[in-house]
């Protein structure tokens, strides 16, 4: 694994009077078979620890354990008034640590990012939730109530989606807003808010 001095057959790189600073290795996984794993050392130190950032499986298979990406809930069902953030407070994953509960992302490098966003309302309640970037819209949904507050069933529920590929420059930053003029958009999981780069 990386950091274990890669002793099977590697290409090393180095400059003078440095340590190892990258490494192309294959890594033996059974009956000779290998997995490509791609290590560096970041810039905390001169002597910091290789650390593996890209792996090729024997099968085929890429992973990247340092790819940011993130995914959040909603736990609860509060009202939201217009022109505010919505919070996606329940993070379930956070490579990277890029995004807060609060409901914001920071994109750590520049790239393609993609971003998927569900909220779940009542039908008495429209919806309308907007894709901001550096605090503006880029994306909207929205969906008209389907029922009256007095003639509200069990089955008046509505969806509202955003899903696209957003280019960020490194440290700008995407948010999910509400703009209708008083919504509540479920949590118990309904709605979520999840992203991820690219390249």
């Amino acid at each position: 694994t990386a950091g274990s001095g890669y002793a099977e057959p590697a290409i090393k790189f180095q400059e003078a009077g440095t340590d190892i600073g990258c490494v192309i290795a294959g890594k033996n996984t059974q009956y000779g078979a290998m997995d490509i794993v791609f290590a560096n050392r970041d810039t905390s130190s001169a002597t910091s620890t290789l650390t593996e950032r890209m792996r090729i499986d024997s099968a085929g298979r890429v992973t990247m354990p340092n790819q940011p990406s993130f995914s959040a809930t909603r736990l609860s069902d509060t009202a939201i008034t217009t022109g505010i953030k919505i919070p996606f407070s329940n993070v379930l994953s956070n490579k990277g640590n890029n995004y807060v509960a609060s409901g914001r992302f920071t994109a750590p490098v520049s790239g393609s990012y993609q971003f998927n966003c569900q909220v779940l309302s009542a039908g008495n309640y429209a919806i309308m939730i907007h894709l901001y970037k550096n605090g503006v819209s880029i994306a909207k949904s929205h969906q008209r109530a389907t029922a009256s507050s007095s003639s509200q069933t069990s089955d008046d529920y509505q969806n509202g989606t955003i899903n696209m590929v957003v280019p960020l420059l490194a440290n700008e930053y995407v948010e999910m807003w509400n703009q209708n003029t008083y919504g509540v958009y479920f949590g118990d999981n309904y709605s979520q808010f999840s992203g991820f780069l690219i390249g």
